[in-house]
C-alpha cells in the first residue's frame, strides 16, 4: 500500500513538473519571436463615464522582413476584465509585410467599465512560433 501510494505521489509530482517546465520553455520563447505586441495610451488612468483608449501595435523586431496578418478580429484575442473580442485561432493568409522595425497598429476604444477600480486589458497575436503567441498586458485605472 505504501509502495502504491509513494508511486502516485511520484507521478504526481512528474507531472507537475512536466507542465512547469513547459510554462517556463514558453516564458524563456517569447523574447526570441521575430513579432512583439505592445499596448500605447496616453493615459494610464481614466475618469469612470470617459471610454478608455489605447493603441494595439504588432512590431517586427527581427532583421528580416515578415508576412503578418492584419490586426483584426481574426488575429487578435483580447480579454478586457471579463469581456473578450477577437478569435483564438488565426484564419486566412498574411497580407502584410513588415521590415525590420516597422510596426502595424489598431486603435481600440473601450466603454467605460462599470465601476472604478483597475481595467485590465490582455491581448495576444495569432502570428507565433511552435505555439508560443507574443503577448502585451497593460491595467489602466479608473477613478471617480
Amino acid at each position: 500500500m505504501k509502495i502504491y501510494s509513494l508511486a502516485l505521489l511520484l507521478i504526481a509530482w512528474m507531472f507537475c513538473s512536466g507542465s512547469s517546465i513547459a510554462v517556463a520553455q514558453v516564458e524563456t520563447q517569447k523574447p526570441l519571436l521575430p513579432l512583439e505586441l505592445s499596448i500605447d495610451a496616453t493615459q494610464d488612468s481614466y475618469k469612470w463615464g470617459e471610454q478608455v483608449i489605447f493603441d494595439l501595435k504588432v512590431t517586427n523586431k527581427s532583421q528580416t522582413p515578415v508576412k503578418v496578418f492584419k490586426i483584426d478580429e481574426k488575429s487578435i484575442f483580447c480579454n478586457f476584465n471579463t469581456q473578450t473580442w477577437g478569435s483564438r485561432s488565426v484564419s486566412g493568409d498574411p497580407v502584410v509585410v513588415l521590415i525590420p522595425g516597422e510596426s502595424l497598429r489598431k486603435k481600440f476604444i473601450l466603454s467605460s467599465p462599470s465601476r472604478p477600480g483597475d481595467l485590465v486589458v490582455k491581448c495576444s497575436y495569432g502570428m507565433g512560433a511552435n505555439k508560443v503567441r507574443p503577448e502585451a498586458q497593460k491595467t489602466f485605472n479608473i477613478v471617480r
